[in-house]
């Protein structure tokens, strides 16, 4: 074999059947809900900082969260927080479902 060459095994037989998988609805509903836990961690922190970016009277990223807080209060850090909540979702909700659809077809193709 040259330098050049792969050389894949492929075990042969009858493929074996996965009953222990994760199905492709629950793959779909964890991927969505860490899209949401995603977003909800991060929003208040992107939001602070498109404030510092397009007003000047914010002094510091702690006098930024202290007059937030003081304006509108916590649900002030979540304000705008739809939009990229129904973005983000399905995105993290299809890629764990293809995540987990390719591990199966992986499996099944070499009988794993």
């Amino acid at each position: 074999m040259s330098s050049t060459e792969l050389s894949v095994a492929v075990p042969e037989g009858k493929p074996k059947t996965t009953s222990g998988g994760t199905s492709g609805v629950k793959s779909f509903l964890s991927g969505g809900f860490g899209g949401m836990c995603l977003v909800a961690a991060g929003h208040p922190l992107d939001l602070l900082k498109v404030r510092m970016q397009t007003s000047t009277q914010y002094k510091s990223t702690m006098d930024c969260f202290r007059k937030t807080l003081a304006e509108s209060g916590i649900r002030g850090m979540y304000r705008g927080m739809a939009a990229p909540l129904v973005g983000a979702t399905p995105v993290f909700a299809i890629c764990f479902w293809g995540y987990d659809q390719g591990q199966k077809i992986m499996r099944y193709a070499y009988n794993l």
